[in-house]
């Protein structure tokens, strides 16, 4: 028999008084997820209400099932919407340049959705709700501008009201029977937040080729090694500053209505949620705007009938882009240069830069990978050459990551991120409290740019309070040899550039915290546990640190490492050095 529960689907903490008053039973009163009840400060905090977690990270087997579900429901929906679209603009486009103009977008909100969809699926089955405590949102304050604005409302920590609307939207979809609803008053939405993600920008190019028609456009390639591939292959590829494109701002629900045609009337499955949410969630740039964005398309100064295109992160959000390649793709070869770590996760890099191998005609990695459609190149970053010099510094910087809490994937194969944050902070304390003091005093702290929350780093500054954190927008490559020895709590792209730059660094990997590898890497994997670079826990590591950090070169130069780190560098971030062929071969 199932318990009867009230479900709160809000900011807790914003909205403490009004709950208060309601005078709810503490037993059976759950918080959606403990994103509704965060604090900045996990060693205060102190939680009203038990929240409700369904996340199983080791549940491998039915991430897989997650992604082929996914999977389906993306190329469902891509075949859907390239016909409607093609319908309502009065086009001929084929799917694949549909793909790339959809892609990102559609990717993301099917997995957002889905995440959330599996998470309500789970509290029906488990409970009966009676009372639900929410916010009466208006679905149509979230129809989003671009991809990225749809991307941010989604995803980012600034802003709960997306994910508080699809949630109610979801729990009332198909109900068992009806759930009562309190809802609370808010004067929050603030539709001028995304402002940036809103807008779209051109930038007008200067390009000529002697031989083969080369383009790049948001390529993060070394400029000098731009222009050692622009002198090898006899073109130039000059970009201008970036104009804003006017759009219009209005929403024309005649013709989304017309998008999807007839109502879909059943209301069982998560695709019959997808079409019931349609309406709401498609950007404007692919229906009201999509005009604006041809008209700029058809007087930009980009070649025409290029023979190859090159990007890194244009495939993502830059509508005008997306727009030129799918234009071109079948006259044009798309290379698509690896952007962030990637190449080693399982289920085809599901999560991670599967959409950009299977929308290009060519991946290119940074090393000797040849997984799925991935072509070996190099490591793209930061210096021509890379410095011989050895750092005598005893300091020691940490590398932090501060995840984003909402539920953005799946609840298989991985863990809440708030949990991700919580270990993190854990994880410092203890490799401190196990380190020496003279270590210990050498510590500084530096979380990612990319870092979304602001919670690990106040948890760790009130334990720690003498612990220096670096600033936090200045690249790790630009600070990397003020420091003897870097420490990533989590496996991403610093790890990554130490290991490519030759810098004495070590990983402590707690296997909840990533998504599954592959088994060639978790085959790496293990040479770098063997040799005391990757260990299971801070307390191994602390322990190394003790007996190693006055003499850390000897460990780090001995000839057994050497070769596991060139065997590391040659699949995962090849140096240019070893290849300075690359560029000619790129385009033969």
């Amino acid at each position: 028999m199932k318990n009867t529960i009230n479900l709160i689907n809000l900011q807790i903490n914003k909205n403490s008084k009004k709950i208060n008053n309601l005078k709810l039973s503490l037993n059976n009163t759950f918080a959606i997820g403990d994103w509704c009840e965060l604090h900045d400060n996990y060693f205060t905090e102190k939680r009203k209400f038990k929240s409700l977690n369904f996340y199983k990270w080791n549940n491998h087997k039915e991430k897989t099932e997650d992604t082929k579900k996914i999977l389906k429901t993306y190329e469902f929906f891509l075949s859907f919407l390239s016909l409607r679209l093609n319908k309502i603009h009065k086009k001929n486009y084929n799917k694949k340049s549909w793909e790339i103009i959809l892609s990102r977008w559609l990717f993301t909100y099917i997995t957002n959705l889905y995440a959330r969809w599996e998470i309500v699926k789970k509290i029906k089955k488990k409970y009966n709700i009676n009372l639900l405590i929410t916010h009466n949102i208006n679905e149509k304050d979230f129809i989003p501008d671009t991809s990225q604005h749809s991307h941010w409302m989604m995803q980012s920590p600034e802003d709960d009201f997306w994910s508080i609307m699809i949630f109610n939207k979801i729990l009332k979809f198909s109900p068992e029977k009806k759930i009562k609803n309190k809802y609370f008053k808010t004067n929050e939405i603030n539709n001028k937040l995304f402002g940036e993600q809103k807008k779209i920008f051109y930038s007008n190019v200067i390009n000529f080729s002697k031989n083969k028609k080369i383009f790049f456009y948001n390529l993060s390639l070394d400029k000098k090694y731009k222009i050692l591939m622009m002198y090898q292959n006899s073109f130039l590829n000059i970009i201008s500053k970036k104009k804003e494109i006017k759009l219009n701002k209005k929403i024309n629900f005649k013709k989304r209505d017309l998008l999807l045609g007839a109502k879909n009337s059943s209301r069982k499955s998560f695709s019959d949620f997808i079409f019931s949410d349609l309406k709401f969630s498609i950007p404007k740039i692919f229906v009201e705007n999509f005009s604006v964005l041809e008209n700029v398309h058809k007087n930009i100064n980009w070649p025409k009938n290029p023979d190859y295109i090159l990007t890194s992160y244009g495939q993502y959000y830059d509508e005008l882009f997306k727009l030129y390649c799918a234009m071109n793709i079948k006259k044009s070869k798309l290379f698509i240069l690896q952007h962030g770590y990637n190449n080693i996760f399982a289920d085809g890099d599901f999560y991670a830069g599967n959409l950009d191998k299977k929308i290009s005609d060519k991946f290119l990695t940074w090393g000797r990978n040849f997984k799925n459609n991935s072509h070996p190149f190099i490591y793209p970053f930061h210096k021509f050459k890379l410095s011989k010099n050895k750092s005598n510094s005893k300091k020691i910087i940490l590398i932090l990551y501060a995840f984003n809490e909402k539920p953005t994937h799946p609840l298989n194969g991985f863990v809440n991120a708030n949990e991700r944050n919580y270990t993190t902070v854990k994880l410092v304390e203890e490799l401190i409290q196990n380190s020496q003091t003279v270590i210990k005093e050498n510590f500084s702290l530096k979380l990612l740019s990319n870092s979304m929350t602001k919670n690990v780093e106040n948890s760790l500054t009130y334990r720690f309070p003498d612990l220096k954190f670096i600033n936090k927008k200045k690249p790790f490559s630009q600070i990397m040899y003020d420091y003897g020895i870097s420490i990533h709590l989590f496996l991403g792209t610093p790890f990554f550039e130490s290991m490519y730059y030759d810098k004495p660094c070590i990983l402590i990997f707690e296997k909840k915290m990533h998504i599954n590898f592959d088994k060639k890497f978790l085959s790496i994997l293990k040479k770098l546990k063997d040799n005391n670079i990757c260990f299971n826990s801070a307390h191994e590591a602390s322990k190394f640190l003790n007996i190693n950090s006055n003499n850390i070169y000897k460990w780090w130069d001995n000839k057994k490492l050497k070769k596991i780190k060139k065997e590391f560098c040659n699949i995962y971030c090849k140096n240019f050095n070893s290849d300075k062929d690359v560029f000619k071969k790129l385009f033969n």
